[in-house]
This record gives C-alpha cells, sequence and structure tokens, in this order.
C-alpha cells in the first residue's frame, strides 16, 4: 500500500514574483482592481531595486514592530512580489 504522505507535505507555495516598471501604476492596480493590500515593501538602494509584498490580509492585521512585520509577511500563505 502507498502512502498519500510525501516529503513535501508541509510545503507551502509562499509567493509568485513578477518583474514591473512603474510601481505607482502596479500598486493601482493590485489594490484598486484585484482588492489586495500592500503588506510590506522592502527597498534595496544598494542593488538599484525595491520588492513589494501584495497579499489578502487586513491592513489592520500587519505588525507595526519591524522585525515582526517582516516575519509575519513570510509567513502569509499566498502573496505577490511585484519586483523593481
Amino acid at each position: 500500500m502507498q502512502s498519500n504522505i510525501t516529503p513535501f507535505q508541509d510545503f507551502m507555495f509562499q509567493q509568485t514574483m513578477y518583474r514591473i516598471k512603474d510601481p505607482r501604476r502596479s500598486l493601482e492596480f493590485y489594490t484598486k482592481v484585484l482588492g489586495m493590500t500592500l503588506l510590506q515593501k522592502l527597498d534595496f538602494p544598494e542593488m538599484k531595486f525595491s520588492l513589494y509584498f501584495m497579499g489578502y490580509e487586513k491592513a489592520e492585521d500587519i505588525p507595526s514592530d519591524l522585525s515582526t512585520h517582516t516575519q509575519w509577511t513570510f509567513s502569509r500563505k499566498a502573496t505577490l512580489e511585484l519586483t523593481q
């Protein structure tokens, strides 16, 4: 008898990444058209890019403490990462 347990049973497909050209237009689309919330923005000026994490979470649930906020963002079950 074959077991249904796989080495990937606890695997979570956490995010999908899209490259974007214009964050203002992209954020407007994902928030106003698709109803998503900006969960977190991470800037990497030395490498000249920014990451915008979008999801279907309530804005009031987003932690205000930065370290908790980042951990919370990466623990969401489905997010969209916009990279500019």
